[in-house]
């Protein structure tokens, strides 16, 4: 009997042994101070997404037609080009890194490039309105021979003068503000002046 009592209460302790034992594990000791640590990455900690600008981040085009191209400087990430105003301008091609953009007509405009993550960046497209004009803008002339002064205001760069029918007049001087216009012979006639970026101004010129 005392045998047997004796093996019972070595029982007993082996198993609150193994209990104790298991209270003082390491693995799972203090589990919920391990994911409370500051040793897990925190969300606020992670290295944030990447800035990308589109170069050149500003353009002017003076004349409808003109073109240029925007890149962005991330060449790592893929994006897609769209505008905010479609009236303006449009996008003649686009890969995932850059776009050819055309103005249409006169009025400002934005460049947009959005990435995957819907991440934008902007340029600003100057379309200014045409403001070239000659000055007067009409005149008549009645004896061959004799001459007109035409004054150009808004011209953009050199400028080249011309008439409609060369042989009613012709521009005996000219520079990129005035020209001196001399009837020729009969025949109504128009002066034309262009600048550098296309841009055109009319006069006529009555030759009864």
């Amino acid at each position: 009997m005392r045998q047997l009592l004796a093996v019972m209460m070595a029982g007993v302790i082996i198993v609150c042994g193994v209990f104790c034992g298991c209270e003082d594990s390491p693995d799972t000791e203090n589990v919920d101070n391990y994911f409370n640590s500051d040793s897990i990455e925190r969300a606020d900690d992670r290295p944030a997404v990447s800035a990308f600008v589109i170069t050149p981040d500003s353009a002017t085009l003076s004349k409808d037609g003109n073109v240029t191209k925007f890149e962005v400087t991330d060449k790592t990430r893929a994006v897609y080009w769209s505008l905010k105003d479609h009236s303006k301008g449009t996008i003649l091609s686009q890969t995932s890194e850059e776009a050819t953009y055309r103005r249409d007509t006169a009025g400002d405009n934005v460049v947009i490039a959005t990435d995957g993550k819907g991440n934008t960046s902007f340029a600003t497209v100057s379309q200014p309105f045409v403001t070239m004009s000659i000055s007067p803008s009409s005149t008549s002339i009645s004896n061959d021979s004799a001459i007109v002064q035409f004054a150009l205001t808004g011209a953009s760069g050199p400028v080249t003068w011309t008439v409609q029918t060369p042989a009613s007049g012709s521009i005996l001087t000219q520079s990129d503000a005035a020209a001196t216009y001399q009837r020729d012979s009969a025949g109504n006639n128009v002066v034309i002046a262009t600048d550098a970026s296309g841009n055109a101004a009319f006069a006529t010129v009555a030759q009864p």
